[in-house]
């Protein structure tokens, strides 16, 4: 596959103020789904913001967000 190829994977995008809960569901879900889509962490609603602006810019998909 050459590198032009390549697609990144879908985001599923989890925001709560925990680190606990974070890494949580972080774990649980990249067991399910980490070869499908990629997982991103969020501590606080503007960092969310700014990550979902950043996915947006480079083209990325936002499948689902946890919140």
């Amino acid at each position: 596959m050459n590198q032009e190829d390549w697609v990144d994977p879908p985001v599923i995008l989890l925001i709560d103020d925990e680190p606990e809960v974070l890494e949580a569901l972080r774990t649980q879900l990249n067991d399910r789904f980490g070869e499908q889509f990629e997982i991103e962490t969020s501590s606080t609603g503007a960092e969310a913001i700014d990550l979902v602006k950043g996915l947006i810019e480079d083209g990325v998909e936002l499948s689902l967000v946890i919140s």
